[in-house]
């Protein structure tokens, strides 16, 4: 009997490991027009970051700051100098001229690699090329997904280069309070550990710079980006005194059980990128009543529709007033809902 209840209690548990989950090419990769938008958060007291099963990471304490971030992800064929790196599947705009450019590849392994940045200021384009990629995420990432990654690369036009060591490791399994209270489980700890050196010549002095940086990133099933990220990084030059900071991002785009745009609402939302005007078509057979919401890419309410019943509608969309950026678009129909994502140009 002992034996039977012990051989349940671990196949429970591996099943429980099992949910808490796999990552996925299709779920988690990010494409064009994603949106990954954060605030950054002080904590008082120890950040959690045990690791191992039925984890409960509490980020309860944590206290908002004023400062947000947010990044786009964008075709390259609108950025500079990307012929400089063949391969580049998708570009993440982080604004100010700054942009991280990666490949999405299912050889020798389905991965998803970062192979170079762009600095633009002016008509200037400054590329930082890896010639040796670095691999970020590999697919599907499991209970027992590790892997070490060594990466290189150079600034095109400048003396110089860089070097680097990772090792990723999915390292917890469990659930996790928000700093608003929100608990939510089947949460995935992915832990990143990474060194890269930067060697720069300027005339007759070589300077090295080495950074060190931990990462615990903490993911839903059903979420492109990771709830939160905790970011250790220690800059030092062996000169000075080093440089350490913590960073904490709370994603601001969460809605977890729900992975992308529903089936239950048919409906099309077009042109998209807009400038003006939306059109919106709906079938709405049950006429039911029908409303669209507008949010920001901070989640901050902007604008609203109420579209009425007809079984057949079909209006246009005043956004004139919209700033230029990325929206949500929510649209309700009955209990039903659905989200899009637009850009107002």
């Amino acid at each position: 009997m002992k034996k039977t209840v012990f051989t349940l209690f671990l196949l429970a548990s591996i099943s429980e490991i099992n949910l808490a989950q796999s990552l996925t090419k299709a779920e988690q990769e990010p494409v064009v027009g994603d949106l990954y938008a954060t605030k950054a958060y002080d904590s008082t007291l120890a950040v959690p970051k045990s690791v191992g099963i039925n984890q409960n990471w509490n980020f309860s304490s944590l206290v908002q700051t004023t400062l947000t971030a947010s990044s786009a992800y964008i075709s390259t064929t609108s950025l500079p100098s990307t012929s400089l790196l063949p391969g580049a599947t998708l570009a993440e705009d982080l604004g100010g001229g700054e942009y991280n450019v990666y490949k999405s590849t299912t050889t020798p392994a389905s991965q998803f690699e970062l192979i170079g940045r762009i600095s633009v200021t002016g008509n200037t384009a400054n590329v930082l090329k890896y010639t040796n990629t670095s691999i970020l995420y590999t697919w599907p990432m499991t209970s027992t997904t590790s892997f070490t990654d060594n990466y290189n690369g150079t600034v095109i036009g400048m003396p110089g280069s860089y070097t680097g060591t990772k090792t990723v490791a999915v390292t917890g399994s469990g659930s996790i309070t928000m700093p608003n209270g929100t608990n939510y489980g089947n949460i995935l700890q992915v832990k990143t550990n990474e060194k890269m050196v930067t060697s720069v010549s300027i005339s007759t002095f070589n300077i090295s710079y080495t950074t060190n940086i931990t990462m615990y990133e903490y993911f839903h099933p059903t979420q492109k980006f990771p709830l939160i990220r905790v970011t250790y990084e220690i800059n030092y030059d062996g000169i000075n005194p080093a440089d350490t900071s913590v960073l904490i991002d709370v994603n601001t785009n969460i809605n977890v059980g729900i992975k992308k745009e529903t089936n239950l609402i048919l409906y099309t939302l077009y042109p998209n990128p807009a400038k003006n005007e939306l059109n919106m078509k709906l079938d709405n057979p049950s006429n039911q009543n029908c409303f669209l919401t507008i949010e920001n890419m901070e989640g901050k309410f902007v604008k609203s529709f109420d579209l009425g019943n007809d079984n057949r509608i079909e209006t246009k969309l005043s956004i004139e007033e919209l700033p230029p950026g990325i929206y949500f678009v929510k649209t309700k129909q009955g209990d039903n809902w659905s989200v899009k994502k637009i850009q107002k140009e």
